[in-house]
């Protein structure tokens, strides 16, 4: 992160991300309905925003697919490993649980 609590999206330069963005929102325009899903796995975070600064192309192509009705949303999971014995042999394994959602796109 390079600011406090906040978790940015491209951390470099994504040529496909844009064009992907780009066709979303040209299935958009002819109808279609979607939901840009951006799931944030960094527990010291509670803000979400598009790394604008880093790939200006890839800001402009989500605000294009906003723009023709986008819905968006930035989802972080707060989750904390405990530990799971399967059942039977093996060793103890690290599993996540407790996940609670709580960041929201800036």
């Amino acid at each position: 992160m390079r600011k406090p609590r906040l978790a940015g999206f491209p951390d470099g330069v994504t040529e496909s991300g844009a064009e992907e963005l780009d066709a979303l929102a040209a299935a958009l325009d002819s109808g279609a309905r979607a939901v840009l899903l951006y799931v944030i796995q960094i527990a010291s975070t509670d803000r979400f925003a598009i790394a604008r600064d880093i790939d200006p192309a890839y800001a402009a192509a989500f605000e294009r697919a906003r723009a023709q009705g986008g819905a968006d949303a930035g989802v972080a999971l707060r989750c904390q490993p405990r530990r799971h014995r399967d059942r039977g042999a093996g060793p103890d394994h690290r599993r996540l649980g407790g996940c609670a959602p709580g960041a929201r796109i800036a």
